[in-house]
């Protein structure tokens, strides 16, 4: 099945001291695709996504990417993403040769503004494929107006996208009531909402579910337990919440594409 439908592809050959950009795509999930296979590139790669949410698994680890994400892939670096949007992620993908790698930070968060800009930028990129008598010039100008609006969201350092009001409430509730007893409806019910108007708060403010928020919890806890910890599986499991392991070990295999042992392996 194909996995990727592409909006928009330029191949191109930009080349600036020790920096030459080979591709730029625009792409779309495909319906029903809710996990890309694992896979290389023969260039380094910069991810910016505009649409949906999920996770980006770069050499087995997990990085948390919604609207505004960048994630830098080096080459050869394997990697794939799991979906965790009910919308079909919308990724910009630039592929580039460079003296030095990627960004030793494998992700940076882009702020809406810039974001804005990008976007008006592909439009008019669009509009000048479709026209004939389109200029390389002005292309390769735009193409290069993209790139310094991503190289400048890793140099500003903001690696991680801004917490919402009702995302941190949220988050701070789920610490109270400890991963072991948390569920949606003791969330709910501790914040003194009604489980679906806090979903729909949560969902404007950053497009997340309730559940969506405590696997995630639940993840990062599990995660670093199997990383600096010798607990055993299920330890690990019910420190996080779930007494049976080999439900524990499906949960996590669904979630960050390891198992825990695989995952344990990497430290």
């Amino acid at each position: 099945m194909q996995e990727l439908q592409s909006i928009l592809l330029e191949d191109v050959e930009i080349s600036l001291p020790d920096f030459v950009v080979r591709r730029v795509a625009l792409n779309q999930h495909m319906p029903r695709v809710e996990k890309l296979s694992e896979h290389v590139h023969k260039y380094h790669q910069w991810l910016l996504y505009l649409r949906g949410q999920g996770m980006q698994i770069v050499e087995e680890a997990p990085l948390l990417v919604r609207r505004g994400t960048v994630v830098a892939v080096k080459q050869g670096q394997p990697h794939r993403f799991i979906n965790e949007s009910e919308v079909r992620p919308v990724c910009l993908v630039i592929d580039f040769e460079a003296g030095e790698p990627a960004h030793s930070s494998r992700g940076a968060f882009m702020q809406n503004e810039s974001l804005l800009k990008i976007e008006q930028i592909l439009v008019l990129l669009n509009a000048e494929d479709r026209n004939e008598q389109g200029s390389p010039v002005v292309r390769a100008s735009l193409i290069l107006q993209i790139l310094a609006l991503i190289e400048a969201s890793f140099v500003d350092g903001k690696n991680t996208p801004p917490v919402g009001p009702v995302e941190a409430k949220v988050g701070r509730s789920i610490e109270r009531v400890g991963l072991i007893d948390s569920s949606p409806r003791k969330i709910a019910e501790a914040l003194g909402c009604s489980l679906d108007h806090l979903n729909r708060q949560l969902k404007r403010d950053c497009g997340k579910s309730l559940g969506d928020l405590i696997s995630g919890e639940r993840l990062k806890e599990a995660g670093r337990l199997l990383k600096e910890t010798n607990l055993s599986m299920g330890e690990v499991g019910a420190c996080v919440g779930m007494d049976d392991q080999n439900y524990f070990s499906r949960w996590f295999r669904k979630h960050s594409g390891s198992t825990p042992t695989q995952w344990r392996e990497l430290r």
